[in-house]
């Protein structure tokens, strides 16, 4: 009996994107099946698991790519969960004990120190060839691809105010806009505290130290009126649900979901602070070519779209809009609205000086002085 093929999956990103799903020997067992950068000398192997932190972000991700990878490309996908240290991923490495095949950070100068050390995998020569046109600038390189970009934005206790807070110069505002606040325990909002202070978007770098010294100044203002720094996403979003919190920072990807479950919550996309995470591979994982083959594949423009329509959360794929309505469009990071609203982290300069900025960052919010 001749074996099953099942049909050719050709991607929406590229021509050179095929995937033929694994089929049944006449052995019994079960090939590996070939998907790009798959070849028959270097097949994908039938597992990989994908660090992750869990919850919502996650099970939407699986969905809208683990499930069709699965499917496609023949790879049962693991997701793990951890508590995500980057210190630990470096233990991993160095003790050749890394127990999974693609992880991911939102820090770019994580990202950077994880070339720089030897963390990541390097993909082949080319990898990205086949796949650039369809591809926005910056989204891929040597080591890695976007997991999703995101934007911290303004939300609000709709419940609370008449008139609708909409720059970040209103969360400072509290005699207009009073209640407690709730901010990003990250030093992304040094740059919210300068836009806030009237610093025009292309003025924000580089982050002297003097501007540094503003910032922080200027987070002095409002620090009376805090209640929480917030390090997981659905923290002010489940907080202004309850009544903790009538304004704050939050990830806009939290506020739409919580926009869609009738929480009362509203948002403003005027200076949103834009950044994106990064998916790679740790040097030492033990299932290389399906790694490299997820890496590739996530980047489906319709299957981001599927991503973006539960999340708000775009990725690298240019051309998502086509699989998306103009109201799921209008929450997306990446449509050209909100880009055009955007205030673009600054990756080189963060990774620059990223992690002497977080250490002050850091000092400011458990002491109160950041040492400057």
């Amino acid at each position: 009996m001749l074996p099953l093929i099942r049909p050719v999956f050709m991607s929406v990103l590229a021509a050179s994107l095929l995937c033929v799903s694994a089929c049944k020997r006449h052995d019994g067992g079960t090939s590996a099946a070939l998907c790009y950068p798959a070849t028959k000398d270097h097949p994908l192997e039938d597992t990989l698991a994908v660090d992750t932190s869990g919850g919502t972000f996650w099970t939407f991700y699986g969905n809208a790519h683990f499930k069709p990878f699965t499917q496609h490309c023949g790879v049962a996908v693991h997701a793990a969960v951890s508590a995500h240290n980057f210190a630990q991923l470096r233990g991993y490495v160095h003790n050749h004990s890394v127990p999974y095949d693609v992880s991911y950070t939102g820090s770019p100068w994580e990202f950077e120190e994880g070339i720089k050390e030897g963390l990541f995998h390097r993909l082949p020569d080319d990898f990205w060839k086949p796949l650039a046109s369809a591809l926005l600038p910056g989204s891929y390189n040597a080591y890695g691809t976007w997991l999703s970009t995101y934007a911290e934005v303004l939300v609000y206790d709709t419940r609370v105010f008449a008139k609708a807070p909409t720059t970040w110069a209103d969360l400072w505002n509290t005699k207009e806009f009073p209640g407690p606040r709730t901010l990003y325990d990250h030093p992304y909002m040094l740059v919210i505290a300068l836009l806030s202070d009237g610093v025009p978007p292309d003025e924000i770098y580089p982050l002297t130290d003097d501007k540094l010294r503003r910032a922080f100044g200027r987070l002095d203002q409002i620090r009376p009126s805090v209640r929480a720094f917030w390090s997981t996403g659905d923290e002010p979003i489940q907080g202004i649900n309850r009544g903790d919190f009538t304004i704050g920072v939050a990830q806009s990807g939290r506020a739409v979901s919580g926009i869609a479950n009738h929480f009362p919550i509203g948002m403003s996309w005027k200076q949103n602070v834009l950044s994106h995470a990064w998916l790679f591979i740790p040097e030492g994982g033990q299932h290389v070519v399906s790694a490299e083959a997820l890496l590739a594949f996530v980047n489906n423009a319709q299957q981001q779209a599927e991503f973006a329509k539960n999340t708000g959360y775009g990725g690298g794929a240019r051309d998502i809009a086509q699989f998306l309505t103009p109201q799921q469009s209008a929450v997306v990071t990446t449509s050209p609205e909100n880009l055009a609203q955007s205030v673009a982290i600054n990756d080189d300069w963060w990774r620059a000086h990223g992690a002497r900025t977080a250490r002050l960052w850091q000092a400011w919010v458990t002491t109160g002085k950041s040492g400057l």
